[in-house]
Formats: C-alpha cells, structure tokens, sequence
C-alpha cells in the first residue's frame, strides 16, 4: 500500500466520525436534558457498557457543572475537574475513568480522556487530591460534529500499583483505550456512579467565531 492510499483511508475514517457524530448534534428531541434517571441518560448516548451506572456522579468543572445528557461547547471543558459529588465510602478507593466513545466503533476506538486511581473516599470530592493517572485531555470536536463524554466511578477491591507498565502506557498513549481491559484487568467490576455529557460544535463555528475560547457569548454562534 503506497502512501497515497494510506492517507485516504486514515482521511475516509476520520471523514466518517465526523459525518457521524454530527447526527442530531444537540437536537433537544434526541437528548433530553430532563432524564433524570443514569441508566436512561447512558441509553440515550448509545452506550455499550455492559452495566450503566445506577448513580449519578456529579463533575464540577471551573466553567461548567454538566447534567446528564447535556449538550454544551468544548471550551468549558478546557480545563481538568475541580471537585465530584458523591457520597463516598471513606474506606473504600475509587477509580475514576473519563471516555470519549468510537463514534464509528469498531472501526475506531475508545480515546481515554482521565484516569485516576487509588482515589480515597474521603478526598473523593477534591480533584487536586486525586491519583491522576492520565492527565485531562481537551475534547474538541471537529466543526459540525459533537462526541458523547462518559464519566465512571469504580469501587477498587484493592490498592493498584500506579507504576504498572499498563498505566503508564495509558497516560501517553490515549487512542485505542480499551475500558473493558482495564476493568478486567484491575477487577473493577461494573461503574457504581456515572455521568454522560455531549460536547459539541456548530458548523458556522469558523465563520462566526474565529478561535476565541469565549465565543459561545456571542449569540451569533451559539452552540445549542
């Protein structure tokens, strides 16, 4: 295969995510912000979990503080968590793994966003405190398109040595994560809390806005 041919499959593919990740991009009757319910909220992104998460946890960005199923611009999400909401066990350790899901799976995979391991209930609530495996990573759609984001919270069973050669490969390398590899690996077992957001941007982005962060202000290019 010459190189021409490589670079229009790797063009098709990424054309593909694209194309569609861009149906019903924030089309308030395919996402309804008003699911109140976590299992409802993971259906309504497509989720392939083998059990969605019966809890809701809450993620509290400088810029945003997402609902379930909520539609909103990638540049409050620049930045990584400040804080989560969730009645921990103080005796228990938790991973906390953010995802951004194939749009066109199995032909792309999984893009790991965060990890953080090893995170003790009682300073649950505090991101700065956490074992932050995988640095936060910016999601940033291209124009037209949106991704869903997950976030889950694992109970541990037991302390994971974060020097293992598996996780520092995670933290460099962020495409083709494998979540189910990971639960399995670690024996994490099914998501005790979770949260699903979908960051998203508009067509006439460039057009209207440039590359100013603050944009989504200006009512000309709104974002949903």
């Amino acid at each position: 295969m010459n190189l021409y041919a490589i670079f229009a499959f790797i063009t098709t593919i990424l054309a593909a995510s694209w194309v569609l990740a861009d149906k019903g991009i924030c089309d308030p009757e395919e996402i309804e912000n008003e699911a109140s319910e976590v299992v409802v909220a993971f259906e309504q992104a497509g989720s392939n979990l083998p059990a969605a998460p019966s809890e809701f946890l809450g993620v509290k960005f400088l810029a945003a503080e997402p609902k379930l199923g909520e539609c909103l611009s990638p540049e409050r999400f620049i930045f990584s968590p400040t804080a989560f909401v969730y009645d921990a066990d103080p005796k228990i350790n938790y991973t906390v793994v953010f995802v951004m899901p194939s749009a066109v799976a199995p032909v792309l995979s999984d893009v790991l966003i965060s990890l953080c391991m090893n995170v003790d209930g009682a300073t649950l609530s505090v991101y700065a405190g956490n074992r932050v495996v995988a640095p936060w990573i910016f999601v940033n759609p291209a124009p037209g398109s949106a991704q869903w984001v997950y976030g889950l919270l694992y109970k541990q069973r037991r302390s994971i040595n974060l020097f293992d050669s598996t996780l520092i490969d995670l933290s460099i390398r962020r495409v083709n994560f494998n979540l189910a590899e990971l639960v399995a690996k670690y024996s994490l077992g099914d998501p005790v809390a979770g949260i699903v957001w979908k960051t998203a941007v508009p067509k006439n982005y460039g057009k209207n806005c440039g590359v100013e962060l603050g944009c989504v202000k200006n009512s000309a290019c709104k974002y949903y």
